[in-house]
């Protein structure tokens, strides 16, 4: 427009609230071409963060959790205020990541459940 390049999830929003958005906007499902209403959200850079993916190089299988070989546990973790917090230690990966989705629903309210998972 005008020479000038706009993200079209931004140009959804201003179209769709009549405001340009204040912060980033969010894709829900975190696929960046699916621009429908639904999906959208006004987030601020850290709520951004929350609504991460797993990796493609992860090899836990699990959202904030990694293996600790030095302690042969599985850890798991979550970014707090853009650092990582230690949840704990765990025998098994998937009680590592119980704690993690328990961790992160009371420390990321704008999506407390992992993308994918809803």
């Amino acid at each position: 427009i005008g020479r000038k390049r706009y993200f079209i999830h931004r140009l959804a929003w201003l179209y769709m609230t009549g405001a340009w958005p204040k912060s980033q906007i969010d894709h829900r499902n975190g696929v960046r071409d699916d621009n429908r209403w639904a999906n959208l959200r006004e987030a601020t850079r850290q709520e951004n963060a929350h609504n991460i993916a797993k990796r493609s190089d992860n090899s836990s299988g699990f959202l904030g959790v990694s293996f600790d070989g030095s302690r042969r546990k599985w850890r798991a973790q979550i970014a707090v205020h853009g650092k990582n917090t230690g949840i704990g230690r765990f025998s098994s990966r998937e009680a590592a990541y119980a704690a993690y989705l328990s961790a992160k629903k009371t420390l990321h309210p704008f999506q407390p459940v992992p993308r994918g998972e809803q």
